[in-house]
């Protein structure tokens, strides 16, 4: 099967995020994991196996250790907070991805 073009950043990053969350389960810290935003030009322009390699790798995540995994990759793709193609524009309206991180991270404290 053809490589990712993701391949070699895929696999050092794996590792050590798989080792970075086993240090903090076995030190009792709470992990949560939310993927960053990006503009519909970014995601368009990735290979579709890439987004299935990614997406795969989050589930797996999610599975391994037992913690909630936040897709939020795509969820403001149509939204007007974009500054260009890898910024947030900066004011008011342009928050609203930290304000959902926010209401996230205080959902999973009263869990």
């Amino acid at each position: 099967p053809p490589r990712s073009t993701l391949f070699p950043y895929t696999t050092l990053f794996r590792s050590a995020l798989k080792e970075i969350i086993k240090k903090l389960k076995e030190n009792d810290i709470e992990v949560i994991i939310y993927s960053t935003p990006h503009n519909k030009y970014f995601l368009d322009s990735m290979r579709e196996s890439d987004k299935q390699i990614f997406d795969t790798f989050l589930s797996i995540i999610s599975d391994e250790f037992d913690i909630p995994v936040y897709r939020l990759h795509d969820r403001y793709i149509n939204e007007q907070i974009w500054y260009d193609n890898s910024h947030v524009a900066l004011g008011n309206n342009e928050i609203s991805h930290n304000v959902d991180i926010g209401q996230i991270i205080l959902d999973e404290l009263k869990n």
